[in-house]
């Protein structure tokens, strides 16, 4: 009897894991495909949806034009993510926060590091920023969503302090 019972339990925690592993999978696909569809034109108002969003639901207040205090924001509230996930989760797209997150974070960096957003083959769009006499690429968008699935606490935030700083770095660099 206690062996069918250990079994059970053991067969519920595997099935359990095993149909978590999937959902995890399907939501990052499901975000991966929503990103894809994205369109430039699209980003300011999801870059304002994020900033309502935050002070609606969250509680806390987005400037654009505090770069450093908004990355920190960012930063925590992507590193918690379940919090994001009941702020913006819509009931076909668990992880739509991946829109309006990323767009806010392609904002800063197009509004404090001169980046410009462009089309991409990729996934959605790209956000390029100058470096020495060229340009480094960059994907909020997908950052997000490896941040949430593979990044450890405060690489978000550390992303967008050496995104800052990475123009000058290049210029120490060369000199």
């Amino acid at each position: 009897m206690l062996y069918f019972i250990v079994t059970a339990v053991v067969l519920f925690i595997v099935v359990g894991f095993i149909w978590g592993m999937l959902h995890l999978r399907n939501s990052i696909n499901v975000a991966h495909a929503q990103v894809d569809q994205v369109q430039i034109e699209q980003i300011e108002g999801l870059c304002e949806e994020c900033v309502g969003t935050f002070k609606e639901k969250l509680g806390e207040v987005l400037d654009l034009s505090d770069y450093e205090r908004s990355a920190e924001i960012i930063g925590r509230r992507v590193d918690d993510s379940e919090s994001l996930k009941s702020a913006f989760g819509k009931p076909d797209f668990y992880w739509y926060f991946v829109l309006p997150v990323g767009a806010y974070v392609g904002e800063l960096m197009r509004k404090h590091i001169n980046g410009t957003w462009h089309p991409s083959r990729q996934s959605g769009p790209e956000m390029k920023v100058p470096v020495g006499d060229g340009f480094a690429s960059t994907y909020p968008f997908d950052k997000i969503i490896k941040q949430v699935t593979s990044g450890s606490k405060g690489d978000l935030f550390a992303y967008l302090m050496t995104a800052k700083n990475l123009e000058e770095a290049v210029a120490q660099q060369e000199k």
